[in-house]
C-alpha cells in the first residue's frame, strides 16, 4: 500500500528531475542562442565586404549593335 508520505517523496523526485531536465534545455537554448549571434556575426562580415567592393560598369553600344561592356574593380 502506497502511504502518502511515499506519494510526497515520489512526486519529489519528478519535480528535482525535472528541474535538472530544465536545467539541460537552458544550457542548450543558451549554446543555441550563441551559435545564432556567431552567424548573424559573420553574415554582417561577409556584407560588409561585399559592399566594400567597388565596380565600376560601362555599357557602350557601337554602331552596327556591338555591345562593350567593360567591369573594373
Amino acid at each position: 500500500m502506497t502511504t502518502s508520505t511515499d506519494k510526497l517523496f515520489e512526486v519529489a523526485t519528478q519535480m528535482l528531475q525535472l528541474s535538472r531536465d530544465l536545467t539541460d534545455v537552458a544550457g542548450k537554448l543558451a549554446q543555441a542562442g550563441a551559435a545564432v549571434q556567431q552567424i548573424s556575426a559573420d553574415i554582417a562580415e561577409e556584407q560588409s565586404k561585399m559592399w566594400n567592393v567597388d565596380v565600376a560598369v560601362s555599357v557602350g553600344v557601337r554602331p552596327g549593335g556591338q555591345h562593350n561592356v567593360v567591369v573594373k574593380k
